[in-house]
């Protein structure tokens, strides 16, 4: 973690701290050629091959995560299952790799022939980046004063504050995608608004029907329920208060006189029990009882004689 916080720092120090400025970033296509051509005195073609490493050893990375992405949606459905399938040496998930990849590519080639692409590719990813990471930061804060006991792989240093903070600058980022940009930005609102009509028109008209947990979900929501379960017991623990307030209710409804205690209750069991047995055995000795009908066909008839038992299971 440390060493992604500083790269992170650095990188930002940067792009803003050397030309061509904060101002010009969305649109530079590497921000690390101003710092080339400041210490190699190189031109823009020769330093942008500088960063075409770096540019294809990140892009794996994306890819993978978002393949990853696409792969658990598909364990719940809400994409095509094929779409799940793994590798069986490997366990990549390889269709959902193969999909983000001609998505890519399929991008690629809308911001070669369409003119402002670029910036509504570039607007429409940053606003959605920002609601994924707001609604993590949500997420972590309702499992971390919900559910406590829940393992985990990962704990942040800052806890639920560091993740308020990330809510706050987060949102800031989104309310200046939506308001405080140039006139040309109206192509990129409009083009977020068709995504989100698309996306939910096919989650409530195919993917909610379909919808369920996948395994590793279960697994998660199992700790999470044992939780929950754990922290409503210690919740509705009876308290001496509590206890003495039920019993102050008992007696007010007994008409002022004290609820019979354990041992009284047993005593009144075991009487009944008794004279229920007596009862049954008097009826076994009456002289002219009535006769006992015979057991019905394919049932076993009832014990007589010494294996009789005349007590009354209860």
């Amino acid at each position: 973690m440390t060493t992604v916080f500083l790269s992170s720092v650095g990188i930002y120090i940067i792009a803003i701290g050397l030309p061509p400025g904060i101002d010009a970033l969305p649109s530079t296509r590497a921000i690390f050629n101003g710092g080339y051509h400041t210490l190699f005195n190189l031109s823009d073609t020769h330093t942008t091959l500088l960063s075409i490493p770096a540019s294809f050893s990140s892009t794996p990375g994306f890819l993978f995560a978002s393949g990853n992405i696409l792969s658990a949606m598909a364990e719940s459905k809400l994409f095509p299952r094929a779409l799940c399938r793994r590798h069986v040496t490997y366990g990549t998930p390889i269709y959902a790799l193969l999909v983000t990849s001609a998505m890519s590519f399929g991008l690629c080639f809308g911001e070669m022939y369409a003119l402002d692409a670029a910036r509504v590719f570039y607007h429409s990813s940053m606003f959605f980046g920002t609601a994924a990471y707001t609604a993590q930061c949500v997420g972590y804060v309702f499992l971390k004063k919900r559910y406590k006991n829940i393992p985990r792989t990962f704990r942040s240093p800052l806890g639920v504050a560091g993740a308020g903070v990330a809510i706050c600058v987060f949102t800031l980022c989104a309310l200046s995608i939506l308001v405080f940009q140039d006139a040309q930005a109206g192509t990129s609102k409009t083009a977020m608004v068709v995504v989100l009509a698309v996306l939910s028109m096919y989650y409530h008209l195919f993917a909610k029907s379909r919808q369920t947990i996948s395994d590793d979900e279960q697994k998660l929501l199992f700790f999470a329920h044992v939780a929950k379960h754990n922290n409503s017991k210690k919740r509705n623990r009876m308290t001496p208060r509590k206890r003495l307030l039920q019993t102050a209710v008992k007696v007010l409804m007994l008409g002022g006189r004290s609820p019979p205690t354990a041992a009284a209750t047993s005593a009144t069991t075991t009487t009944r029990r008794a004279s229920i047995a007596t009862a049954v055995t008097a009826f076994r000795n009456l002289p002219n009882r009535p006769a006992i009908p015979d057991a019905p066909p394919g049932t076993k008839p009832p014990p007589t004689g010494s294996n009789a038992n005349p007590t009354l299971r209860c």
